[in-house]
C-alpha cells in the first residue's frame, strides 16, 4: 500500500487483504508465543525453549512496522475523505 496514494488510487480491495493478512499473521505469532511461553515456564526456562519464544516475538515485532503502515495508510484515507472544512481538525 502507498500512503502517498491520491483518493483515486486507493484500492479498499488490497487495503483489506493485505491488512486481514498481516492481523492474521499477528494473532497466530501471538498465539505461538504464548504457548512457547508456557512450553519455556514448564521446562525451567531452557535456553533452548526461550530461544524459541523470542524467534516468535521477532516475528511479532517485524509485522508492527506493517501494521503501524497499514493504520498510516486508513488514516490518510479517511482524511481525505473528510470536508476540506474539517481537515485542520483532524
Amino acid at each position: 500500500m502507498n500512503r502517498n496514494s491520491t483518493e483515486a488510487e486507493f484500492d479498499t480491495e488490497a487495503f483489506s487483504r493485505e491488512l486481514t493478512e498481516v492481523t492474521r499473521l499477528f494473532r497466530q505469532k501471538t498465539r505461538e508465543h504464548s504457548a512457547l511461553l508456557k512450553e519455556a515456564e514448564k521446562a525451567g526456562w531452557e535456553a533452548s525453549a526461550v530461544e524459541r519464544a523470542q524467534a516468535v516475538l521477532k516475528e511479532i515485532e517485524d509485522l508492527q512496522p506493517r501494521l503501524h503502515d497499514l493504520g498510516l495508510v486508513a488514516d490518510d484515507y479517511l482524511a481525505s475523505r473528510l470536508p476540506v472544512s474539517h481537515r485542520a481538525r483532524f
